[in-house]
Formats: structure tokens, sequence, C-alpha cells
């Protein structure tokens, strides 16, 4: 008996030797070494541990992995992976609106993504951006809401088709005359669209009396220099310059044309020309148009057995 106590103490003492002479490893060894990452959480560990400890090593907020250390006769040896980010999956569509991620490669933790309301949108919601977080998106989905324009105000005798108080984007708003004895000032503002900017894209139109204004004639003028603008069925005093004749044989009305006042037919000249008539039998034309000019002379020749009433066989006359 005293035999195995003598050898177990001997035993005892070896081990103790061997594991003495084994140094521990060390923190300082981890961090400088090439096993360490800076997304690892060390401020838990000690500053060393003996030789055959296994120690687990966090991660920083916003990354996960699993990685345990084993300290082995003075090193250590690892086991697992680094720490990665953690993934917050998609961050959300947003309606009438587009995002860009901004910060970082994917949407994992530090990420951030900005969203950008469409054309004729905007922005209502306090941010427009989500940033990846530990516990996941922040904030909420931003929202993008269509401009909307100032409410139109008319005049009681304008007719409106639309809604000109609460119009947002892409709303258009028709306008014409109650009265059919009635235009619109301005025919180009019969429409009106609310555009990408909220503003509307013109000034909303008056009803007026139906007139006339003088119109420019080329080749031609209005003698009575006086009048300015002409009302509803009023007929326009024109003349053509020299060699020039109307080009309607009906006079030009001031007349209401959907939602404009034109002159009905369009005042306009056109050179005087002289049209052939089929010749008459017995006679023939030495030309071989069917139209002429003013001041152009055409023969005119009369075949056997025919003559002019002086007994000639042929004669010029003049357009």
């Amino acid at each position: 008996m005293r035999v195995i106590n003598q050898i177990c103490v001997l035993l005892l003492w070896v081990h103790t030797l061997t594991f003495a002479q084994i140094p521990d490893c060390t923190l300082q060894q981890f961090l400088n070494g090439p096993k360490y990452d800076s997304n690892f959480d060390t401020s838990g560990l000690q500053s060393s541990y003996p030789p055959g400890k296994q120690i687990r090593v966090a991660c920083n907020v916003g990354y996960s992995g699993f990685f345990k250390l084993t300290c082995v006769e003075g090193k250590w040896e690892s086991k697992g992976t680094v720490c990665q980010p953690k993934s917050c999956g998609h961050p959300g569509d947003a309606q009438f609106a587009d995002f860009n991620l901004e910060v970082g490669d994917d949407f994992v933790f530090g990420s951030k993504v900005v969203y950008t309301c469409h054309k004729g949108y905007q922005m209502v919601s306090r941010t427009n951006y989500r940033r990846c977080m530990s516990e996941g998106w922040d904030g909420v989905i931003p929202v993008c809401e269509a401009q909307q324009c100032p409410v139109i105000h008319v005049d009681s005798n304008v007719q409106v088709n639309g809604d000109p108080e609460e119009a947002t984007y892409g709303n258009v708003v028709r306008f014409s005359c109650k009265s059919n004895r009635e235009i619109l000032s301005d025919p180009a503002s019969a429409e009106l669209y609310c555009n990408e900017n909220g503003e509307w894209s013109g000034q909303p139109p008056k009803c007026i009396e139906i007139k006339c204004a003088v119109p420019p004639i080329e080749n031609g003028y209005v003698p009575d220099h006086n009048i300015r603008e002409y009302k509803e069925h009023d007929v326009l005093d024109f003349r053509c310059n020299v060699g020039y004749k109307p080009t309607e044989d009906r006079p030009s009305k001031c007349t209401k044309v959907g939602i404009r006042a034109e002159w009905t037919p369009t005042p306009a000249c056109e050179p005087i020309k002289c049209r052939l008539k089929p010749a008459i039998e017995g006679t023939r034309y030495e030309s071989s148009k069917n139209v002429f000019l003013p001041g152009e002379t055409l023969r005119v020749i009369c075949g056997e057995k025919y003559g002019i009433s002086d007994n000639q066989q042929s004669a010029v006359t003049t357009c």
C-alpha cells in the first residue's frame, strides 16, 4: 500500500512538472496573429490561458459566427468561421420610388439604402433612407406622394371639366365657355395639366366676346386702317395687289370655329391667271400650256376654210 501511494505521488509530480514547463497562451498572441479579425469582440477575454483551455471568441455587434480557440503547447489552435456581417434582407420597396445601395455592397450590417421618389412625386417621410442595424433595418419604408397643384379659380362663365381643386401630377383640366357667343381668351390654355413640379402648365383662360383681329394678307391689304377688331359675322373688306385676285369668291366672315374665332374662308390673294378653254372647231393654239400669267400671250391659228373676222389666219391675245 505504501508503495502504491509513493507511485501515485511520483506520477502527480511528473504530471505537474510537465505542465509547468509548457507556457500559457496569451491574448496578445491572438491579437497579433493571423487568426485575428477586427470583427471579433475580445473585451471579455483574459490576458492568458493555460494549456488545454478552450475559449469561444464572440463577435462584435452586428456580426455573427462561431470561432473557438484551444491552447495547445503555448500556441492557439482555431476552429470555426470568422465573424460575418448580419444580413438584414431586402429593405422593402416603396411605392412610386426607387432605392440605391449607397453604403456597402449587400444588405448586411452597416449598409445604407437611399430612396428617391419618381418624377412628379415628393417625399413626405422625415427620412429618405434606411440603415441595416444589428436588429434589422431601422425606421420604416419612406412614403412618396404625387405633387399637388394649387386650386384653379375661374370666372362664372367658364366651364371646367376636371378637378381644379385637388389635382395631382398628371391630372388634366379642360376649359370651355358656357355661352356659344363667347370664346376662350387663349385657346392654348383650353387644356392645362399638373406637371412634375406641382405647377399648372399655364394660366386658366377667360371667356370673351367673339372677335377677329385684322389678319395679315400676303399680296393683299385691308383699306380701312381704323378698324382693329371685327365682331362675329362681320365681313372683312380687303383688296388684292395688282396682278392678284381673291382666292375665294365668297366673302370672309368672322366666325366661331371650335374654341377659336377665325376668318372663314381665310382671306387670301392668288395671282391672276388665264386658263385656256378647249379650242373651237377650226382653231388651234400655238402653245402647250393651259395656264397663263398676266402679260403672257397666246397665238390662235385658224385652220383651212376658217379665218379671223378681218380675214387673218392667226391672231395674238394677251392675258
